[in-house]
């Protein structure tokens, strides 16, 4: 019971903080790896009461607002749950609730965006949160001209056009179009991996390559097609609803293949005999893909290239040191 109110305790503060947010997932995490996934479960329900009892307190002192309150740990609770049921699914039930880890971490993520979506139309409705998001982000983009100088043309005119409202504009409509699928998957898989290496470092456990195991069935090349082609018959008809959903099947397919590359280049360093000289080069282009966003960008797409290769190239061949077993070859 103890470390469930820590871990809850821990999940609610860094879900109020701007800057912990990130580790917010962390800590049921933590609760499901280093004790159990009972112990994580419970962490979810007094995550959740504690942060309901914390805006009702708040609501007491300045008025919040009861739909306000109401979306709020709704969303809250919808987070953390679907969080516990990639990382702890329940040992008793429908066996589609105990499937493979990647794909309850796609519906766990299309859930919480369909749960997100009607909330964020709902902010933005109410001027005490829609006015002082459009503050902060005037801010950001006045410090950001500032930083980059050059003409004074060329700054006025993105003074002019690259407004708050069109920035705010521009983010809404690429999230609906997968960014914000595809962000939430990273973010319930970063803190998954983030539970696992703390447990890791605290138990002093051997890591276990997990990616180098992950593959993806054949049959989503044929989704990645599907997909693409309904993305340009949507386009070229301006249909709105299927385009957003066609774009979405194309981010999720994506995000697949770049994990079955990342899982190839997984395997190999983890192969016996690699030298150590092509682990440090790997880690040198990991921090340059940080650092700079077109090596980003660049090394995404090898990965996807790579990952869609495996369809018809055998690429993860276990290594054979012993002699052939047919003979001339």
């Amino acid at each position: 019971m103890l470390p469930a109110v820590i871990c809850a305790l821990a999940c609610v503060i860094c879900n109020q903080s701007r800057l912990l947010f990130i580790f917010s997932l962390m800590p049921i995490g933590i609760a499901c790896f280093m004790y159990s996934s009972a112990t994580c479960w419970l962490s979810v329900v007094c995550s959740i009461v504690l942060y309901a009892a914390s805006l009702l307190i708040l609501h007491s002192q300045v008025p919040l607002g009861l739909a306000n309150v109401f979306l709020r740990v709704g969303i809250f609770s919808l987070l953390n749950i679907c969080f516990a049921w990639v990382i702890a699914p329940p040992a008793k039930g429908p066996g589609f609730l105990r499937g493979r880890t990647s794909v309850r971490l796609i519906i766990g993520s299309c859930i919480i965006f369909l749960g997100y979506v009607p909330s964020m139309y709902y902010f933005f409705q109410q001027d005490d949160f829609y006015i002082p998001l459009l503050r902060n982000v005037d801010r950001l983009l006045s410090i950001a001209l500032m930083g980059t100088g050059g003409d004074v043309v060329q700054q006025s005119l993105l003074e002019e056009y690259f407004t708050p409202d069109t920035f705010v504009n521009s983010i809404v409509f690429v999230g609906l179009r997968g960014v914000g699928v595809v962000s939430i998957m990273f973010f319930l898989y970063l803190s998954r991996q983030v539970s696992l290496v703390v447990m890791r470092l605290v138990r002093r456990v051997i890591p276990v390559p997990e990616l180098a195991n992950f593959k993806t069935g054949k049959a989503l090349i044929w989704v990645l097609s599907f997909s693409i082609l309904a993305v340009l018959v949507s386009l070229y008809f301006s249909l709105e609803i299927p385009e957003i959903i066609a774009w979405n099947v194309f981010s999720i397919c994506v995000m697949l293949y770049i994990a079955q590359g990342g899982g190839i280049v997984s395997f190999f360093l983890n192969r016996p005999g690699t030298p150590r000289v092509f682990r440090l080069i790997t880690n040198i282009c990991v921090i340059a893909m940080i650092l700079r966003f077109s090596v980003l960008v660049i090394a995404l797409v090898c990965l996807t290239f790579l990952g869609i290769l495996e369809n018809w190239v055998p690429l993860r061949v276990p290594k054979t040191n012993g002699p052939s077993s047919t003979p001339g070859m």
